[in-house]
């Protein structure tokens, strides 16, 4: 079973790959860890766009009301649906 959001995921993935790698063609593990270090670049993006997001909220007081209505609220890339859930 894999948890719930991106760091674990990636946890999980990078933990199955290790443990598993000698059921693993040299060519397949080659593209696996390639996804992975892809997912890794995707994951430092999420964080730079959140970082942003998050600095242009608390800039503007229309945000600053917004986010505190339940379900609205904060959102954060590594929760289910990256929306603080």
């Amino acid at each position: 079973m894999i948890p719930k959001g991106v760091s674990k995921f990636r946890q999980a993935v990078v933990g199955k790959l290790e443990s598993e790698k000698d059921k693993l063609t040299p060519l397949s593990q080659e593209m696996f860890w390639k996804l992975v270090e892809e997912f890794a670049a995707l994951e430092a993006q999420l964080a730079y766009y959140q970082e942003k997001l998050d600095t242009l909220a608390q800039s503007h007081p229309e945000c600053q009301r917004l986010m505190t209505i339940p379900g609205i609220g904060p959102f954060h890339g590594d929760s289910p649906g990256g929306r603080g859930q």
